[in-house]
This record gives C-alpha cells, sequence and structure tokens, in this order.
C-alpha cells in the first residue's frame, strides 16, 4: 500500500541541504527492484495527494522534493490527465 512522503521545504535548512545537492542517475538494476518500485508508487501517491498536506495540487514531483537525490520526476500532462514518469532524464 502506497504512503505519503514528507515534501522537503527550503524553509527547512536541513532538508535546504538536501534540496540544493546535485541528483545521481538511478542505477538500471533499480528499475526492477521493489523497494525502488514501492518509493515510485510512494513518489506518486504524494503527488495525488499533495493539497491535503500544503493545500495546493501538483503537477508534478521530483525524487529530490522528498528526499531522494536521485534523477527521476513525475509530471501530470494536462492534455490527457495522466502522470509520466521520467527516469534519468537528459536535456540535449
Amino acid at each position: 500500500m502506497s504512503r505519503q512522503l514528507k515534501i522537503y521545504t527550503i524553509e527547512n535548512k536541513e532538508e535546504e541541504k538536501c534540496l540544493r545537492k546535485k541528483s545521481v542517475p538511478v542505477d538500471e538494476k533499480l528499475f526492477k527492484d521493489p523497494e525502488f518500485q514501492e518509493f515510485l508508487d510512494d513518489l506518486l501517491y504524494t503527488a495525488l495527494h499533495s493539497e491535503e498536506q500544503d493545500n495546493v495540487p501538483a503537477g508534478g514531483i521530483a525524487a529530490p522534493q522528498v528526499g531522494r537525490n536521485l534523477r527521476a520526476f513525475y509530471t501530470l500532462d494536462y492534455d490527457t490527465d495522466k502522470w509520466q514518469l521520467f527516469i534519468n532524464p537528459e536535456i540535449t
């Protein structure tokens, strides 16, 4: 069962340190790891329920926002109203 993760803020200096760290790529071995899959489920659950935590609906959420400095994030496609997962994105 998915659980809501705490969303980090810059108001908390310890959380801000995590938010400012450079994220690392997700190792491909983790793609099939049940714990990583559970984390992704929790990350999406947190985005879906963010309004309960901070009164603002989410349009996306990144792993560093919940304390994991991994290059992974979800974004809401407003045209389709579906969430998309991005892992190790690169700008070219």
